[in-house]
């Protein structure tokens, strides 16, 4: 990113303030919405699934009292074969036997719909803390991101004035050096300068 020739360290510090503070504002926004949706997806699928669970308890019933009138069939047929005198106590026992299966058969079934329906909440309930977590993962993600774009700017500010120092002593040195150049340039000639009339004059007396 090139740093604005005006930017300065407090400005980069707003900049984040201002971008974070959006950020976490978004994220608000982002949660309650999927947290809406979440409980509006989690109270439909329910429902569907007590809907279908209802139409499969009827029909299990169903199936369960036609198994229960054949063994009532059944039982009324074995039991002409008893003695007379037993034939009641004996049809009311298996009756009641046949009673007490259906009534643990039915109760078992409908345990089972009702653990079944557990395991979809678990699954679903997990389904939504994975999306729940996923969205903290991208705030983090969006945060991390400014505070890297923050410290690049950070450094390419530090940079640039170090270029600037630099820049400076450089310049100075150099014209540090063209002076003293100069200066060992004007005295070489005025010694060049002295030594030659000083020469003239001594040829000029021997003369």
């Amino acid at each position: 990113m090139v740093v604005p020739r005006a930017l300065c360290p407090q400005d980069v510090a707003r900049s984040f303030d201002g971008a974070l503070e959006v950020t976490k504002k978004n994220q608000k926004k982002d949660k309650e919405r999927l947290e809406a949706q979440q409980a509006a997806d989690m109270k439909q699928e329910i429902k569907q699934i007590k809907q279908e669970q209802v139409k499969d308890l009827k029909g299990f019933l169903q199936q369960l009292k036609i198994e229960v009138k054949e063994e009532e069939k059944l039982v009324n047929v074995s039991v002409m074969e008893q003695p007379k005198q037993e034939r009641k106590q004996t049809l009311r026992r298996k009756l009641s036997d046949i009673q007490g299966f259906k009534v643990e058969k039915e109760q078992s079934y409908k345990n089972q719909l009702a653990e079944d329906l557990e395991k979809h909440k678990t699954t679903l309930a997990q389904k939504q803390k994975d999306e729940m977590r996923n969205l903290e993962i991208k705030f983090l993600l969006s945060k991390h991101d400014l505070i890297r774009q923050r410290e690049n700017d950070l450094w390419e500010i530090e940079r640039a004035k170090l270029q600037e120092k630099h820049s400076i002593l450089k310049s100075n040195l150099q014209e540090a050096f063209l002076l003293h150049n100069q200066q060992l340039t004007e005295r070489h000639r005025v010694v060049s300068v002295t030594c030659y009339l000083s020469t003239a004059i001594l040829f000029s007396y021997c003369a």
